[in-house]
């Protein structure tokens, strides 16, 4: 489709006033020179009225839709042969000390190229002709010697979207560039211009880095050039924090490994390897001569869902990476996955199981060589072994709230709960038959029978069961 949108462009704007007016730019012009696929959505720059062209287009009916305009920033886009195309009138910028929004005024071709993030960026095909264009002179020969280089100034460049320095980190690894070293410098001494940026287009960058295989050597930029000091301190906070027994790394290191093992998995999955351990600097203690993180996994959880907040993740996002988080000790000390720890284990994370043996043996993998306690093949074959596949909700309590108040005529309130978790525990334990109201009705009756067993039950103590 893509390559139908190209010709579609080409053929109408042969001949007219445009040719030689409208070029493709940006990472597809860059793509297809690396010999990499061009993506689903084209960039056009216009030298003249892009809104106007875009309106062409449409009444034409070269493109399938109204254009969807943005005035201030004479930009349109269409859609053409179901790819998304976006044209933007050749430009310059200026930006105000601390905004991230500039003040748009028409441009030249060469402005255009110079007001762009990095040189291999810069590059334009013409729609018509298909010549290339190298308004930088550096464009091509920094695409062949694969480095990161800004049009202009990098300090300026950088001042003016500071978002351009994750962008570098970026384009470093899903590329296989270098920085130019004063790039490099200009990251580094303008770090703190990030906080004028949002956490929405932050987050949108850092899930694109979580896509790379190499995405734990960026976060280690991410650090090296003080930009996660900005907007995750407390991921800085594991570099250096040490650990004991079976790990040969501090936290940092430890956890760049298990994000590493999760290589080609989904983007949740790579963030809750990465976050697994962040509540250790926060639980650290050492008694005895040994080194302990006593509950890291839960204040792990919680510091991980407060941090994706802040990025700005939705809840349906965030929810199962806290799930993650918070039970990535799951098998730690459990010597053997019996009937009862496979039901527990499908009660407590549902659908998240395949994710969370991925998360812990991703976790395992970064440990001291030699060191390897746990084997998700174990876990699944216990799972299997329960025989149908198992429900969530079939290892919950079978009675409702409302009918074990019936029954044992207590008003609502927390003894009501326990008794409910006290159902569930035997449904986990194999001792009722998941979803058997009967069943679960006749044992509530013979436990309120048995005045030692229910006191135990309705303790507001809890019992060691």
């Amino acid at each position: 489709m893509v390559a139908a949108a190209q010709q579609a462009l080409a053929t109408a704007l042969a001949g007219t006033k445009w040719q030689g007016r409208v070029f493709l730019v940006g990472g597809a012009v860059r793509d297809e020179l690396l010999g990499k696929p061009l993506p689903d959505d084209l960039d056009y720059m216009v030298e003249g009225d892009a809104l106007g062209l875009a309106a062409e287009l449409f009444q034409s009916g070269v493109a399938s839709n109204e254009p969807v305009v943005y005035p201030r920033f004479g930009t349109a886009m269409v859609m053409v042969h179901g790819t998304r195309i976006e044209l933007a009138t050749a430009r310059k910028d200026n930006y105000e000390p601390n905004s991230r929004k500039p003040v748009v005024e028409a441009g030249t071709r060469e402005e255009d190229a110079r007001r762009r993030d990095f040189t291999v960026n810069a590059l334009f095909r013409d729609v018509v002709t298909g010549e290339l264009l190298d308004p930088t002179g550096r464009g091509i020969g920094d695409l062949g010697s694969r480095i990161l280089r800004t049009p202009s100034d990098p300090v300026l460049t950088l001042r003016d979207d500071p978002l351009r320095a994750l962008r570098a980190i970026r384009f470093k690894y899903q590329l296989g560039f270098a920085y130019d070293s004063a790039l490099r410098e200009a990251i580094v001494q303008e770090s703190e211009r990030l906080k004028i940026i949002s956490h929405e287009r932050i987050r949108d960058e850092l899930n694109k880095i979580m896509t790379l295989d190499d995405a734990d050597e960026a976060w280690q930029d991410l650090f090296d050039f003080g930009l996660l000091q900005i907007f995750a301190p407390e991921l800085a906070a594991m570099v250096g924090v040490t650990q004991g027994d079976y790990h040969d790394a501090d936290v940092w290191h430890h956890s760049r490994k298990a994000l590493r093992n999760t290589a080609g998995q989904a983007n949740f999955i790579r963030w809750a390897a990465w976050l697994h351990d962040i509540g250790k600097p926060l639980t650290r203690t050492v008694q005895k001569g040994r080194i302990r993180f006593f509950g890291h996994e839960t204040v792990g959880a919680n510091m991980a869902a407060d941090l994706l907040q802040r990025l700005k993740f939705s809840q349906r996002e965030i929810a199962p990476i806290a799930t993650l988080v918070r039970q990535h000790m799951r098998f730690m000390g459990v010597p053997q996955i019996t009937p009862t720890v496979a039901r527990r284990l499908v009660r407590d994370v549902g659908e998240l199981v395949e994710p969370l043996l991925a998360v812990c043996d991703a976790d395992a993998g970064a440990l001291k060589v030699g060191v390897r306690r746990f084997d998700p093949q174990t876990v699944r074959d216990a799972i299997s072994a329960l025989g149908e596949p198992p429900s969530q909700v079939g290892f919950d309590s079978p009675l409702s709230g409302a009918e074990i108040m019936e029954i044992t005529k207590l008003p609502e309130g927390p003894m009501v709960g326990q008794v409910k978790t006290w159902l569930g525990e035997l449904v986990v334990r194999g001792e009722l038959p998941p979803g058997d109201l009967e069943s679960a009705k006749n044992r509530l009756k013979s436990a309120m029978r048995n005045a030692t067993e229910w006191r135990l039950i309705t303790s507001e103590e809890k019992s060691d069961e």
